[in-house]
């Protein structure tokens, strides 16, 4: 147990009750039907910077003891001028590793560190796995959501469920309801929750995330020539409203 070893953001305990009380679980939904189709994608925006770097050392899957031969939280030092300490987890919350999974760019984000400078992870990661750190761009977030968002409109969806990574929503702040309002154009139910982890397949692999927004979209039934034509034509202009071409300051 490191839990108390670790300079860690003060999670929550988190309990799950039904007939008795679990501190360790899974709870899962599921849908079937045979009239169910089911659309969804994974959307991340960060983008990987500067030179790759070697996991070299793991005490588990989700503890990096050392990066490039070194203990593992100076790689934070080094860019960042980030100190271990109670504030090691929300300095570096912003600053995801990026590996490459799959074909794609997924994020690994720091929840803890120890005193010898290990660094512990929500999802996991793998001796020598090569990496990046990463930089987010609002922008560029909310640029990549509205695409995933546009491809949508062809499904015509009934009800669309988001998973938003809480750390994700901390760096939009109130640029987060424009993603969600994104995928409020369709006339869909749309539902969500706040996460610390995001599983979603990715080239039929099962991959857990961090830092991402991953929607589910489902429709019973097949869609009607009128509907393709309605959304086709209507959604993409309501999608289109928000100035995006227009390059925020900060970010040129």
């Amino acid at each position: 147990d490191w839990s108390s070893d670790v300079c860690s953001s003060d999670l929550p305990e988190v309990f799950v009750f039904s007939n008795e009380c679990f501190h360790k679980g899974v709870i899962a939904a599921v849908y079937s039907g045979k009239d169910l189709h089911v659309w969804s994608s994974y959307n991340l925006g960060w983008s990987p910077v500067g030179a790759e770097h070697v996991i070299s050392e793991t005490s588990s899957e989700y503890c990096a003891k050392t990066i490039d031969g070194k203990p593992a939280a100076e790689i934070y030092k080094k860019y960042l001028d980030v100190d271990l300490g109670s504030m090691f987890v929300a300095n570096t919350l912003e600053f995801p590793l990026i590996v490459n999974r799959y074909g794609e760019d997924v994020a690994r984000s720091v929840i803890g560190c120890d005193k010898e400078g290990s660094m512990y992870f929500s999802a996991d990661i793998r001796t020598g796995e090569r990496f990046c750190l990463s930089f987010g761009s609002v922008r560029n977030i909310l640029s990549v959501t509205k695409k995933c968002a546009q491809s949508l409109e062809c499904f015509s969806p009934q009800g669309i469920i988001l998973i938003i990574c809480a750390n994700r929503m901390s760096y939009l702040g109130s640029d987060e309801q424009r993603e969600i309002d994104y995928f409020n154009c369709f006339g869909a139910d749309v539902s969500g929750a706040c996460s610390f982890g995001e599983i979603t397949q990715i080239n039929g692999n099962i991959a857990p995330m961090n830092c991402a927004l991953v929607p589910f979209a489902f429709r019973e039934g097949d869609i009607s020539d009128a509907e393709e034509a309605a959304y086709s034509g209507n959604e993409t202009k309501k999608l289109g409203d928000d100035n995006d071409e227009l390059i925020p300051l900060l970010d040129r």
